[in-house]
């Protein structure tokens, strides 16, 4: 550990003695103590130069790890939920079909109605969001999807 102080020490002294106007002949007779605390302070400031590039990257990466949950992840929730939904709706769309009870039908169509407009809430969030262009190509027709699913159902 010693041997490594050393060397670190003396090079940096080399880097910064010559602009200083230090020679050699000065250097030999500086005491220890000066030779330490200032091995000790370019030490400090190295450790200080890597700690604010590292501040400087942690918040660099913040900034992107935002920007990936609100562009990415976000999206891919809504869409989540809205294939939920649709699922739901199906479920209920059987439960309808096979069933002979009234009020389980009209539960079950006020059910899919409040899935629906759920659903139409949660696409028009999707649509605000920020969309890459192939995101856009792709779910051009999906507003006209949903609303034929929900015309088939009502029918």
């Amino acid at each position: 550990m010693e041997g490594l102080i050393c060397v670190i020490y003396f090079s940096l002294i080399k880097i910064i003695k010559f602009p200083l106007g230090i020679t050699n002949r000065n250097y030999i007779y500086l005491k220890t103590r000066t030779k330490l605390v200032t091995s000790y302070v370019i030490i400090a400031l190295f450790i200080l130069l890597v700690g604010f590039i590292g501040l400087n990257n942690v918040k660099m990466l913040g900034s992107s790890l935002n920007d990936v949950y609100k562009n990415n992840l976000v999206p891919i929730t809504l869409m989540s939920n809205i294939q939920k939904n649709l699922l739901s709706i199906r479920s209920e769309t059987l439960l309808m079909l096979y069933s002979n009870d009234q009020n389980q039908i009209s539960n079950s169509m006020s059910i899919i109605t409040h899935l629906q407009a759920e659903n139409d809430k949660l696409s028009q969030e999707y649509f605000n969001t920020n969309l890459s262009q192939l995101e856009k190509e792709k779910s051009t027709d999906f507003p006209k999807t949903l609303k034929n699913i929900w015309c088939l159902v009502m029918s």
